[in-house]
Formats: structure tokens, C-alpha cells, sequence
């Protein structure tokens, strides 16, 4: 308690000064977002189950030079990988105080088309659509990302390369990955773009090895509880978009991953299509996905953490609707209807309410 008093009167006293005037602490900024979400599933216990769960983000960037910039964050949330949302009255704590911790907290150094990311930084990879198939949309990495990204005539060709910490272990093989991707957008005109992505994420210390959440969230395992197969995961990515208005653009995209260290259960898509993008008063966007993820296609502990209920081994559909009210507040609604595992197929629904405010 008492580091915490002098941790607060030192930033107090910091903040009160006029000798933080440096020109980089003049190009500071400061935004965030507020989420309360209502949530109701059923499936994957004997009840339907309602929750009301809220999600807090706080950021600072400190535009350094030029060239680079700091970036931390905080968010609510737990030990998942893949969500900072928290669950009021959750019977582990009851109304006890909510954890919060470091989001993100990395470097970003920007060279000639070129931009290094160092720390626990964003995810550095195209998603087509945004979607969720590998990466879930909260998850942060633990290491170093090179990004590269340049306009020739009408094509924007990029790469990114990275390596992440996934399992870091006093005794035995840490679980780290080596990730490229490489692709192009084709623009046609002001109104139709295409992407087309290629991507590969190696995962070493995988088989026969702790997975990286506390569970293997869907993958196989053998009898001591450790990953069954190895994760090389070889991905295609593909986004269509024609901007039928300045707020209407419509969208199609798929994803497809293979995992070259199983053999068999080893691939998982997605396709989808949507029309908006909500970001001016008074719009909304649509937008409609469906999924199959067989149960080594992709790393269960990285993949979207609400469809499916964050696992493999299932498919499905997922439609989202978002409204925007003003520059600051827009409501989100989530309907996910999927049947877990092939070989005993079991429904599972999840509707999400959202409210989000953000600044």
C-alpha cells in the first residue's frame, strides 16, 4: 500500500510541474473505451447462463521524434489470453475488485516503408474482414514484429514478420512462434480494392508439450494432457470491397488455415460479406460470417474466444449488427449460432448486447 502512496505522489508531483514541458510530452495522447455487454448462452453447461460483463481500456501514446513512439495500455481482465472482458458479480470474486492489467506496451519505430514493433504489441498481421479465425481480435503478442508496406502505381504490396512468446518455461522447450506474411491490394478506380494475402505461423514447442492456455481449448491431446501435434499453420486470405458510398462500403472476405503438423482434423475457414462501416453519426454496418475449425486446424487458445466459446472442433455462424449514435457512443449486437464438435454434434448459442463508449 504505502509504494502504491508514493507511486501516486510521485505522478501527482510529475504531472503538477512545469518541467515535463518537453516537446515529446507535448505530443502525448491519451484514448480509451468502455464496453457493458449482456450476454446470454446456452450449450456448454445444463442452464442457459446471463451474464453482464464490462471491458475498460486506457492507452497513452508519447510521440517520441519523428519516428517513433511509445504506446501502453491498460485493460480490465484476468489471466485469458483472448478477452479483457469481466463478469460483475462472478462467483470466484463476487463484488471483489476487478484485476487490471498491462495490455500493451511496446515500441514502434517507423523507416522507410518499414515500421518495428518491440514489447507486448497490437496484432501485426492482416485479418481479412477483420475476422477471427487465427487471431482473436483482443489478443495481443508478446514480441517483434517488422511490417512493410508500399504503393506501386495502383497495387499497396505488404509483409509482416514476427516472432512471439508464447510459453516461456524455467525447465524444459518455451513455446515460440515465427510468423511471415506477405500480400498486395489491387485498387480499381476510387470505389474497388481487393487484397490477397499468403501467411505462414510456425509454432515451435507445441507437440508433446504444455499447451499455452491452461487448457487445449478443443485440441488434441494425449494422455498426459499435452499438445498431440505440432502447429505449422499455412493461411490465405482474401477481401473484396466496393465502396458503394462514402459510409456504405460492402465487403467479402475468407481466411483458410492448414496446419501442416497434423494429419488429419488439420483445417479450418471462414467466409463472410458485410455492407457499412459505422463510423459517423447515424450509420451502421452488417456484417455475416460462418466458420468451420476442425479440431487441430488452428491453436485454440488464440482463436476468437466467443465463438465456439473460444475452442475448435465445431462450426458455425456469427451476424453482427452496429449502430453509431455520435462520434463517441454506438450499440453492437452479436448473434453466434454454432454446433461444437463433429463427432457428437451439441448446439451452442450466444447473444452479446454491447454498449461502447470511446474517447
Amino acid at each position: 500500500m504505502k509504494k502504491f502512496q508514493i507511486l501516486s505522489i510521485v505522478v501527482i508531483f510529475l504531472f503538477s510541474t512545469s518541467g515535463l514541458a518537453h516537446p515529446w510530452y507535448q505530443k502525448m495522447k491519451i484514448f480509451g473505451d468502455f464496453t457493458y455487454r449482456h450476454e446470454r448462452f446456452t450449450g456448454n453447461s445444463a442452464r442457459e447462463r446471463n451474464r453482464h460483463r464490462i471491458r475498460a481500456r486506457l492507452n497513452l501514446n508519447v510521440h517520441m521524434s519523428e519516428n517513433l513512439d511509445f504506446f501502453f495500455g491498460l485493460a480490465s481482465g484476468g489471466v485469458s489470453r483472448v478477452t479483457v472482458n469481466q463478469t460483475l458479480g462472478d462467483a470466484n470474486d463476487g463484488a471483489a475488485n476487478k484485476p487490471i492489467g498491462i495490455d500493451t506496451a511496446y515500441l514502434d519505430f517507423k523507416f522507410k516503408n518499414s515500421t518495428i514493433l518491440a514489447g507486448k504489441i497490437i496484432n501485426p498481421y492482416f485479418r481479412p474482414g477483420g475476422g477471427q479465425l487465427i487471431w482473436d481480435g483482443d489478443l495481443t503478442h508478446d514480441g517483434i514484429a517488422y511490417k512493410f508496406l508500399k504503393k506501386i502505381h495502383s497495387f499497396t504490396i505488404f509483409s509482416n514478420l514476427g516472432t512471439g512468446w508464447w510459453n516461456e518455461v524455467a525447465a524444459g522447450t518455451d513455446t515460440i512462434s515465427f510468423s511471415g506474411q506477405v500480400g498486395f491490394t489491387h485498387h480499381v478506380g476510387n470505389n474497388f480494392s481487393s487484397t490477397l494475402s499468403l501467411g505462414r505461423h510456425h509454432f515451435e514447442g507445441t507437440k508433446n508439450h504444455t499447451p499455452i492456455a491452461s487448457s487445449a481449448n478443443g485440441n488434441s491431446t494425449e494422455q498426459f494432457g499435452l499438445y498431440a501435434n505440432a502447429y505449422v499453420l499455412n493461411e490465405l486470405g482474401l477481401e473484396f470491397i466496393y465502396q458503394l458510398s462514402s459510409n456504405y462500403p460492402v465487403l467479402l472476405f475468407g481466411n483458410l488455415s492448414h496446419n501442416e503438423g497434423a494429419f488429419q482434423n488439420d483445417q479450418a475457414y471462414l467466409f463472410g460479406m458485410g455492407i457499412g462501416q459505422a463510423q459517423r453519426s447515424g450509420t451502421f454496418s452488417l456484417q455475416y460470417n460462418y466458420r468451420r475449425i476442425e479440431k487441430d486446424g488452428v491453436i485454440g487458445a488464440l482463436t476468437d474466444g466467443d465463438f465456439l466459446n473460444g475452442s475448435t472442433d465445431g462450426e458455425g455462424h456469427q451476424y453482427t449488427l452496429q449502430y453509431r449514435i455520435n462520434n463517441y457512443l454506438q450499440i453492437v449486437g452479436n448473434y453466434i449460432a454454432n454446433h461444437r464438435t463433429f463427432a457428437t454434434p451439441k448446439a451452442y448459442e450466444k447473444y452479446m448486447f454491447d454498449i461502447m463508449a470511446n474517447f
